[in-house]
């Protein structure tokens, strides 16, 4: 199976996700708190949630890598909430993205030497 018809899944599972996100910016108050399967969630936490959802779909068939779109989609996601609690200063950006380029790196790693030794 090719690579394109693979991931063209999370392609409509983005374009859902996104008309969900514009639904629940333009319509949810931001003060609202939400009961979602039995669990209170603010609207801020539950914007953050459908925005991460969103862009993993979207950066995972951009990359046509599961692992890669959920990195990238961490790290969009977690500096919008270091601008959410005021800490904007491109070290701890900087930072957030050296982890999550160390995380890339063992995994592909670990794939790599897993690969050689079969």
């Amino acid at each position: 199976m090719r690579a394109q018809r693979k991931f063209l899944k999370y392609l409509y599972i983005f374009l859902g996700a996104a008309i969900l996100l514009i639904l629940t910016i333009f319509l949810i108050p931001p003060e609202a708190k939400l009961t979602l399967f039995g669990v209170d969630l603010g609207a801020p936490i539950l914007m953050f949630i459908v925005l991460f959802i969103t862009f993993g779909c979207l950066f995972t068939f951009l990359f046509a890598n599961i692992r890669r779109g959920i990195l990238a989609s961490t790290f969009i996601t977690g500096t919008l909430l270091l601008r959410l609690f005021g800490i904007t200063s491109i070290y701890q950006i900087a930072i957030l993205f050296l982890i999550l380029l160390l995380i890339e790196y063992s995994f592909s790693r670990n794939l790599n030497h897993q690969s050689k030794s079969s």
